[in-house]
């Protein structure tokens, strides 16, 4: 099986030391990169790549929801954070999980399962009726409007939970 490359979003360089750690049991699973802030991460997202992006909320200079808004294609996302209280607009954003820190490793083989699943289930074509949240899961990288005739920005609007009008 081709290996999940993921790339780790987080400001603390302990958090990412140990989510490093915890994917190292994880055979199928490469770390193509880390990012300490949002910037960083949108420079090394738009290079390609990424499968999987574990995303923390709360960082100085943007938060994780403020790079998925600047952000033409998605990878399938797992936010990892010490706050419950964005899980709502997490999911509402096409989230495949929310992991709260610390992390267990059997939440994140959880995650990491969603993401196989899904990637297993590719057909290698999409519907008019895709969804674009399994669509990333599956490592399609597909912008909103793959999936819809709304105008762009409409349908990045409402996938981060704005009406769009």
């Amino acid at each position: 099986m081709t290996p999940l490359n993921v790339l780790i979003v987080d400001d603390e360089r302990l958090a990412r030391n140990e989510l490093r750690r915890l994917l190292a049991v994880q055979a199928d699973v490469a770390i193509a990169g880390e990012a300490a802030n949002a910037a960083d991460a949108e420079a090394l997202l738009r290079a390609g790549g990424i499968d999987v992006l574990f995303l923390d909320i709360q960082m100085p200079g943007g938060s994780g929801f403020d790079l998925l808004e600047r952000l033409d294609t998605v990878p399938a996302v797992i936010f990892t954070t010490a706050f419950d209280e964005y899980a709502v607009r997490a999911f509402e954003v096409s989230a495949l999980d929310y992991l709260l820190k610390p992390i267990r490793p059997e939440r994140l083989a959880a995650a990491l399962a969603k993401v196989r699943e899904i990637r297993g289930r590719r057909s290698g074509r999409l519907v008019s009726a895709c969804s674009f949240a399994t669509a990333s899961a599956a490592g399609l990288s597909l912008s909103p409007t793959s999936c819809s005739s709304r105008p762009r920005a409409t349908t990045r609007a409402r996938s981060l939970g704005r009406s769009g009008r």
